[in-house]
């Protein structure tokens, strides 16, 4: 618990503030500890930095440091606690759907047309911003993304749902989590514990007709500040009934009656100004520049959005542009969608991440994505029947991915910022690698949001049901440990098929790993041995796989080219002078040639000298027909996390640069035990 966030609590029952007694403490943060309030004298717990209103104690003695630790053993338990939870509720086919699609849902990203009006009732010092109910912990990190010097407070009711105690303890738990977000527990059914006018925002999300608006309408509106705003989204009206219908359940009100609830409040004290809009209206206009209201809208959801009594409905013809922005121009033969990211969409931006849509698949056999029924336990289809306003922003008919948007998507994958991911490109590929990102977000395979690595880890474990993706690269010890085990793997399976090759036949674990480790010992000879500097591959056949993993392991440079012809390896001079040339191309050998490459490392290699697994983690990996490079652990993460979204065997038909990428996840994720979490969640198999 952050220490600013103290002044803004209050007993839920009496609306005293607190006396805080803490534990263990820094300059920022109350570690353990408790709070108590000075009328009724009952105390809230805080462990690990979480406050917890839900689990009251009678009196201080309940809250010794020994006995709060018993508590956060007991709520949270160790990280493999929630690893098996994620695993059974995996078994047994079910799939918490739209914890998956949350950031996609329309129902959560009306906020960004709406950020213009926000922005300006968030000052930049004093401000505070209050998420209600945050179930998946996406709305929470996504507004701590985007008011970043801001402190965020996300509540939820306690060990219910998607995350409870466990999820948010080991996901988003001290040291993980952005420092400006503080989580507190408590009942959305009871008084808030926040102080009046404690917040210059106060947001919600599925929660007015969940729970019922009383109390939480008028608590709303009590802990936000005066020249705050408040926005309620995703309300379920009765101005209209879906089609093809389905039950929405929960508690319906018609957006005229909302409109007299407002007209109530406009005329209350402290004076403000309200609006009701629909949804659908909201999500198809990225830029609004006027708010208008729709209490009669023909919309079956809506949104309640309260400002200052003196906020203007209509944005200066000035004001700057916010939220992703538009996309820029599309490849030639694409069909824009309405809606979408606008021109200032941030490709480069730092702190803006892209993440990959869970209700669409990437073929490689056929090179594109498209919308896959059977993703999320095959509740697609069910999903999309009730979001058609969503489902008209998806491609009717598959998405064509080339060589360059496959390798983009595995620096996606991998967690890199809009920053890193410009530091990947060539200053040659910047526009086009611009237009790209661009496209996949039209198009809804990616979607860029200002979140963190955190946030992209949570989001992968809603999407996979499992707790195995966090990017390895974030910790480069952990990736050689992952990619060792892969390794290590070949060799105690002498006899599982791991490479099959064009001809049919195939290389065991044993024989890869030995091929590698000969290629690596040739790699590390002196200058006039095989590669004294960088290695150019060219083709897609799957032995240059493991040259390319060997030159990895070796630290040799490498650039992979899309340059017609067979198979072939090329050698670039150290440090070149200006009468050097390159190598000839020297054919790789698959077929048996004894003048190949292959033969030639074969008859040397030295079977008692093969050198150990080593990883050269900052080893460059050059793509020049994408006009991207990056360090070897991007494109190790990036592959492995991007396998669960892949389906197909097989290297891109139309994109052969990056076939490597798949098939390096491929490998990854069977030999870590990850195939089979990538096939249920890609539609391909049911599980046990």
């Amino acid at each position: 618990m952050r220490h600013d966030l103290l002044p803004r609590l209050v007993c839920p029952a009496c609306r005293r503030g607190l006396r805080l007694r803490a534990w263990s403490a820094d300059a920022e943060r109350v570690h353990l500890g408790h709070l108590q309030c000075p009328a009724c004298a009952i105390v809230t717990p805080i462990v690990d930095g979480f406050v917890l209103f839900t689990e009251p104690l009678l009196h201080a003695g309940q809250a010794r440091p020994e006995a709060l630790a018993a508590l956060g053993e007991r709520l949270f338990g160790p990280a493999e606690a929630l690893a098996d939870a994620l695993r059974a509720r995996r078994q047994r086919g079910a799939c918490e759907v739209y914890a998956a699609f949350q950031p996609f849902n329309e129902a959560m990203r009306v906020i960004e047309p709406l950020l213009p009006w926000l922005r300006p009732r968030v000052p930049a010092q004093g401000g505070a911003i209050l998420d209600l109910w945050c179930r998946t912990g996406w709305s929470a990190q996504w507004l701590a993304g985007c008011f970043p010097e801001t402190p965020v407070v996300a509540m939820w009711e306690g060990a219910h749902s998607v995350l409870g105690y466990k999820g948010w303890h080991h996901l988003m738990g001290p040291g993980q989590r952005r420092g400006n977000l503080d989580v507190v527990f408590s009942d959305p059914r009871q008084p808030l514990p926040f102080a009046d006018a404690a917040f210059s925002l106060v947001y919600s999300h599925d929660v007015l007709h969940r729970h019922g608006w009383q109390p939480l309408a008028g608590e709303s509106l009590r802990v936000a500040h005066a020249e705050g705003a408040v926005l309620h989204t995703h309300l379920h009206l009765r101005n209209s009934e879906p089609e093809p219908f389905f039950e929405r359940g929960c508690q319906q009100e018609h957006g005229r009656d909302w409109r007299a609830w407002l007209d109530g409040v406009e005329a209350a004290e402290p004076p403000r100004r309200g609006w009701v809009l629909g949804e659908s209206e909201v999500f198809d206009t990225p830029r609004l520049t006027r708010l208008a209201d729709g209490a009669n809208t023909p919309d079956y959801n809506g949104l309640l959005l309260l400002l200052p009594a003196h906020a203007d409905d209509r944005l200066s013809e000035h004001a700057p542009a916010d939220g992703p922005g538009d996309a820029a121009a599309e490849a030639p033969g694409d069909t824009p969608t309405p809606g979408g990211p606008g021109p200032a969409f941030p490709a480069w931006a730092p702190g803006w991440r892209q993440v990959l849509n869970p209700l669409m698949r990437c073929s490689a056999s056929a090179g594109e994505a498209r919308v896959h029924p059977a993703a999320l336990g095959g509740t697609v289809a069910g999903l999309l029947r009730q979001h058609p306003v969503y489902q008209a922003r998806l491609p009717a008919q598959g998405l064509r991915l080339d060589g360059g948007d496959w390798a983009l998507l595995a620096l996606c994958a991998a967690g890199l910022d809009g920053a890193a991911l410009r530091a990947c490109v060539d200053e040659a590929a910047a526009p086009r690698s611009h237009q790209r990102l661009a496209r996949l977000n039209r198009h809804e395979l990616l979607h860029a949001a200002p979140v963190d690595r955190c946030a992209l880890h949570v989001q992968n474990v809603h999407a996979l049901q499992a707790d195995t993706l966090n990017p390895p690269d974030a910790d480069p010890q952990a990736l050689h440990a992952r990619v060792t085990q892969w390794l290590d793997r070949w060799a105690a399976e002498p006899t599982r098929t791991v490479l099959r090759l064009d001809d049919g036949e195939g290389l065991s674990g044993a024989e890869a790993r030995h091929l590698i480790q000969a290629l690596q010992q040739a790699l590390r000879q002196p200058p006039g041995g095989l590669a004294p500097a960088t290695l150019r591959l060219r083709g897609d056949h799957p032995l240059l796989d493991l040259l390319a993993l060997a030159a990895a392991l070796a630290g040799c440079p490498l650039h992979w080219t899309a340059e017609p012809g067979p198979p072939a390896v090329q050698r670039l001079p150290a440090d070149p002078g200006p009468d050097d040339s390159p190598a000839p191309w020297q054919a790789l050998g698959a077929d048996g040639d004894p003048t190949g490459l292959l033969a030639q490392v074969l008859a040397d290699a030295s079977e008692t000298a093969a050198p150990a697994i080593s990883l050269k983690l900052d080893t460059p990996v050059h793509l020049p027909a994408a006009g991207l490079h990056a360090p070897l652990h991007h494109w190790l993460s990036g592959s492995l996390l991007l396998q669960p979204w892949v389906i197909g065997r097989d290297g891109p038909a139309d994109a052969r640069v990056p076939g490597w990428l798949l098939r390096w996840g491929r490998w990854q994720a069977e030999a870590l035990g990850w195939d089979e979490v990538a096939r249920v969640n890609a539609g391909e198999q049911t599980p046990a």
